[in-house]
This record gives structure tokens, C-alpha cells and sequence, in this order.
């Protein structure tokens, strides 16, 4: 990955306009003799950001997409991630959460917002204030689900 530089919308920016949860969804399947004893392996995925904008008024928005799988203990997690778009019942997931997040900022209008440096605020400084969320979106599922406490992970950003 090139040497990523979010200077230019740092000092460019005027406001955080909003961030807001744009979907979520998750599942809880239960396996015979799984009780509260019951170890889970964890999988925690991420998308790519998107970058949408900015516009006239100077608003672009980053959309940015985060998972958690939970699979017995000794399962493959990423074989069962790869799965999750299939419309049969997977057998060994236990718990999936997914959390979609927008977060929108204003530009002065001066700033130099060139796709380069957009790209690299959405991977740098974005995370960072979606992630926050996330973990309390996944937390708050879980624990709706009967799963034991789950800690995502501190968010890193590749290359830096």
C-alpha cells in the first residue's frame, strides 16, 4: 500500500456533520451441549471505506462495514465467513454480527480534497471514529444473544 497521507482533509476539515448506523443485522444459532462454558473462536472482518463525494457543499461521507463471526472452538471462522451470503443454515456459526456505519464531514471550502487524500482520511482517521460504535453495536448483541463478552479488537490500520 503507498505511503498514505489524510494531511490535507485534516487541515481542510470544518465539521463532522453526522455518523450514523446505516445497517446491522445478526444471528445466534445454538449447537447441542453448548452452554456457558462453551469457547468460541472469533473472526472479526472489515470492509474497504467507501468514499462518496464531496459534494457542492462541500459534505462527502465515508460508508465503512464491520463483522464479527463466532465458530466453535477448533472450526475454521473464515471458512464460515466465505459462507454467509448462502441461503442454506451453516452449521457451525454460533453468532454473527455486522454493523454498516456512515460517518460525514464538511470541508472548508478551500481545502485541497484530492481522491488520494480522501482515500487515505477514510483508512486512517475514519476507523477511528466509527470503531467506537462498532464495538458497542457488537457488544450489545451479544450480550442479547447469550454470547460471553466479546472485545473487538483495537482497530489497525495497515502500513502505518
Amino acid at each position: 500500500m503507498p505511503d498514505l497521507d489524510p494531511t490535507p482533509i485534516v487541515k481542510g476539515l470544518a465539521e463532522v456533520v453526522d455518523l450514523v448506523q446505516i445497517g446491522a443485522q445478526f444471528r445466534r444459532q445454538f449447537g447441542a451441549g453448548e452452554g456457558e462454558n462453551t469457547v468460541y473462536k472469533l473472526a472479526f472482518l472489515n470492509s474497504e471505506p467507501g468514499v462518496i463525494g464531496p459534494d457542492a457543499d462541500h459534505i462527502f461521507a465515508v460508508v465503512m462495514g464491520f463483522r464479527c463471526i463466532a465458530v466453535p472452538e477448533g472450526k475454521d471462522a473464515a471458512a464460515v465467513a466465505k459462507r454467509l451470503g448462502e441461503s442454506e443454515p451453516i452449521e457451525d456459526l454460533r453468532f454473527f454480527c455486522e454493523g454498516m456505519f456512515q460517518a460525514r464531514y464538511r470541508l472548508k471550502p478551500d481545502a485541497e480534497a484530492t481522491p488520494e487524500a480522501l482515500d487515505a482520511f477514510a483508512r486512517i482517521n475514519v476507523p477511528v471514529h466509527l470503531v467506537p460504535y462498532w464495538r458497542e453495536f457488537l457488544d450489545s448483541c451479544g450480550r442479547r444473544a447469550g454470547m460471553p463478552p466479546i472485545a473487538a479488537p483495537v482497530f489497525k490500520v495497515d502500513g502505518r
